[in-house]
């Protein structure tokens, strides 16, 4: 049984909670990019027609989004280092980055 859209929001919602600079506009970037996800990994025949998709262009919106303070060396967090540079993440990684994330930014 797949858990419902509202539970996925909420939990997304749960992890931006973590991260103080990102924005109403952004954090709705992010619920889009996770609403368009392949919900399989692409096969690769597959990712050449990905990029020119919807899906793949909410993720390049988001995929570099500071998470972070800058730390003294001008260094942020943002999503597509914790994603190890995915080009075409599933919805179950965009959960699993964003709750790694979160974790980071509270210390866990």
């Amino acid at each position: 049984m797949r858990m419902s859209t509202t539970v996925f929001a909420d939990i997304i919602s749960r992890h931006l909670d973590a991260f103080k600079f990102v924005t109403a506009d952004e954090r709705a970037l992010v619920h889009r990019a996770f609403e368009l996800a392949p919900s399989e990994p692409l096969p690769a025949e597959a990712f050449a027609a990905y990029l020119g998709t919807a899906a793949a262009a909410a993720w390049e919106a988001i995929r570099y989004l500071p998470l972070s303070e800058p730390n003294r060396r001008g260094y942020t967090l943002t999503l597509d280092e914790l994603a190890g540079g995915e080009c075409a993440p599933t919805q179950r990684e965009l959960l699993v980055v964003l709750g790694r994330a979160a974790d980071i930014m509270e210390g866990i």
